[in-house]
């Protein structure tokens, strides 16, 4: 049975204040009992359905519910709720019914999902939730409705920046400037990847990953999806160390490599596949921030492997790993924390030098330099000491076991006198830019009118209870 605290404190309350509606209620739990997987769909009309009857005993007899009382029989129920989506996701038989969802049936369980991942600290649960969510939503070809945004304003003329999946323009929310990445991708497959990276973006969060606003749907000129997130505006890694002289570099790379980090360490771990600088984004406070998921990919999963929308699919060839030019094994041209970790490397490099891997050669070479591991020539950095060039060049290293996992690369780091007692952010997530944005956006949100195709209504959450306003007489008073 799907929240059975809160069935039992609205049956008790019926069975006290209005015992003319118990029957009614047991007899629609006796429809909920059947299918778990018939009871996870219609989660969204089971718990809407319960609350409208503990409205019911406030505004028609005046028994208020204690907010604290039901909040906390609400935060019960989602995690027994969680832990059953878990459970019943290990079946595959289950979980192919579940994540093939379509229309409205996908869109509630994506809605709940979502406020499920956003609203408790689920630790174990978690992974199998955000597999869940992303493999609905590419599927289904929908979003969550909290990260569909509207009232987006994007000035025409020339973008900020481009690249080969889409341009990127400074636009307004709400007020509140952001970064709108207008996409390039057509078909199918494109379009089903597109979903997915965005959705899994949404789920991550930390001070050195480029927060993630919301989708937005361009309807004119042309119908096109675009990513959007918070205006940075000191622009890329490679532009503030084109015009600043006083970058902290080593700092820098220790923000670089948190980033990759938490990325990693994400259950199930992400992929970036693309990182470099022009990637990297510097915040307001001058900490460097990982950006652009264009290519990322769950680590350990082909069913939600990334299908690049670019002509080769293969990123940027100066910050790609030997392995991913492999002619003789497609495995090993998959990307992995390792080949994240040789992109790191060349970041390195990039930060201390001003220019990526190999800028001298012309492109055709740069193949052929990377397979033949061509040494680098050190960069003349005063920052730039043996230690940290032997860790640029074991993060470099040709076979992808040797090279360090990021959470070594950061002990590393951490542990170098430069940087050894910089003060880290505290990050909390409901202090973050991103939620400080959304939440001066949420009335405009509820108040915009829905575009045509998006979802047709925008639900309050379900697991938060507020009391309602019950002055005045009551309808059954009215009534006599």
């Amino acid at each position: 049975m799907i929240c059975p605290p809160l069935y039992m404190y609205t049956l008790m309350l019926l069975q006290s204040y209005v015992p003319s509606q118990v029957d009614s209620l047991r007899a629609k739990y006796s429809q909920w009992k059947g299918d778990e997987i018939a009871q996870i769909i219609y989660c969204d009309s089971i718990i809407t359905t319960l609350r409208r009857y503990l409205d019911q005993c406030e505004v028609e007899y005046h028994r208020s519910s204690d907010p604290a009382l039901v909040n906390r029989i609400l935060k019960l129920d989602a995690l027994c709720l969680a832990t059953r989506i878990r459970v019943v996701t290990k079946d595959r038989r289950h979980r192919k019914l579940l994540v093939n969802l379509k229309e409205s049936q996908a869109q509630s369980l994506l809605d709940l999902l979502q406020e499920l991942l956003d609203s408790f600290e689920l630790e174990d649960i978690r992974s199998s939730l955000v597999r869940t969510i992303v493999e609905l939503s590419k599927r289904s070809g929908l979003y969550p409705t909290r990260l569909i945004l509207r009232n987006l304003t994007i000035p025409s003329g020339l973008p900020s920046a481009g690249g080969s999946f889409g341009d990127v323009f400074k636009g307004d929310l709400g007020g509140q400037a952001v970064a709108v990445k207008i996409m390039r991708v057509f078909g199918a497959p494109a379009v089903e990847s597109l979903t997915k990276v965005s959705v899994l973006w949404a789920q991550l969060s930390s001070p050195y990953v480029l927060p993630f606003c919301g989708v937005y749907n361009m309807t004119e000129p042309s119908p096109r999806m675009c990513l959007v997130s918070p205006w940075m505006d000191h622009g890329t890694l490679t532009q503030y160390l084109e015009n600043s002289s006083q970058a902290n570099r080593l700092s820098l790379m220790l923000d670089v490599a948190l980033g990759l980090e938490y990325l990693h360490s994400f259950d199930p771990p992400v992929i970036h596949g693309d990182l470099k600088g022009a990637n990297i984004l510097i915040t307001a406070d001058l900490r460097a921030c990982v950006a652009d998921f264009g290519l990322c990919t769950l680590a350990q999963d082909s069913n939600l492997q990334f299908t690049n929308s670019s002509s080769n699919g293969k990123g940027s060839a100066p910050w790609m790993a030997p392995e991913l030019f492999s002619e003789d094994d497609a495995e090993q041209k998959r990307k992995t924390c390792a080949s994240d970790i040789y992109a790191f490397g060349c970041v390195g490099y990039e930060i201390f030098s001003g220019n990526p891997p190999f800028a001298r050669l012309s492109s055709y070479k740069i193949i052929p330099a990377i397979m033949e591991n061509r040494p680098l020539p050190q960069p003349a950095s005063a920052e730039l000491d043996d230690v940290i060039w032997g860790l640029i060049g074991a993060c470099r290293g040709v076979d992808p076991g040797s090279r360090p996992k990021a959470s070594e690369v950061v002990q590393q780091l951490r542990s170098h006198p430069t940087v050894c007692d910089r003060k880290e952010p505290v990050w909390d997530q409901n202090k973050s830019i991103v939620w400080r944005l959304l939440a001066t956006l949420t009335s405009a949100s509820l108040a915009a009118p829905v575009s045509e195709g998006g979802p047709k209504e925008l639900r309050g959450p379900h697991f938060v209870y507020h009391r309602r306003d019950t002055s005045g007489p009551s309808l059954a008073e009215k009534r006599h």
